[in-house]
C-alpha cells in the first residue's frame, strides 16, 4: 500500500543509483540527486469529477501514478529539443531523462547502461505559523522520532544507571 493521493500534483526530483559504461569492460555506479521538479503526477482537474469520484478516489498504480517528464517532441527518434540524439540510448528510458542524468554525474548519455531511480519531493522545508511555532516539511515524524529515540538512549547509557538497570 501506500498514501499515493499525496504524490498527486506535486513537484518531484529523482534520487538513486545510475549504472555507467567505461571503456570496454569497467562499469561505475553513482548515486545521483536530481533535486529540480523535473516530474509530476497530475491528477484529473476537480471539475471534471463527479462528488462521488471525488469522495471515493481510487487509484490504480499502473495506470494513475506514472510521472510525467515532459511533453513529446514532433519526432521521437531524431534530435529533441533538449540536444540528445535517441541514437545508442537505452530505449527503457527517455532521451531527455538520461541527459539530465549525464549532466548530473558528469557523463555521455550514451555511456548510461542501467537506472535505479525513485521519485522524491523537492519542497523544502519552512518553519510557519502565525508566530513562526510550527515546522512544515515531509517526513518529519520519521526523523524526529529517530533523532529524540536516539538522543534518550545516549542520554541514558551516559547516566550511570544503565549498569543496574534490570530491563537492560
Amino acid at each position: 500500500g501506500g498514501l499515493w493521493h499525496t504524490w498527486l500534483d506535486r513537484d518531484l526530483g529523482i534520487a538513486g543509483r545510475v549504472l555507467v559504461k567505461k571503456g570496454e569492460t569497467k562499469f561505475e555506479q553513482h548515486l545521483v540527486h536530481v533535486d529540480k521538479p523535473i516530474l509530476r503526477v497530475p491528477s484529473l482537474c476537480i471539475h471534471l469529477q463527479t462528488a462521488e469520484e471525488r469522495a471515493a478516489l481510487k487509484l490504480n498504480k499502473e495506470d494513475h501514478l506514472t510521472p510525467i517528464l515532459g511533453l513529446i517532441t514532433k519526432e521521437l527518434n531524431a534530435k529533441t529539443e533538449t540536444g540528445v540524439e535517441d541514437k545508442g540510448l537505452d530505449p527503457r528510458h527517455a532521451p531527455a531523462l538520461l541527459k539530465v542524468l549525464g549532466e548530473k554525474i558528469g557523463c555521455k548519455p550514451e555511456e548510461i547502461i542501467d537506472v535505479e531511480l525513485s521519485l522524491c519531493d523537492t519542497q523544502k522545508g519552512a518553519i510557519g505559523g502565525v508566530a513562526d511555532e510550527l515546522i512544515f516539511t515531509p517526513r518529519v515524524d520519521n526523523q524526529v522520532h529517530c533523532y529524540t529515540s536516539l538522543e534518550a538512549l545516549i542520554s541514558y547509557s551516559n547516566s550511570g544507571k544503565l549498569d543496574s538497570d534490570p530491563d537492560v
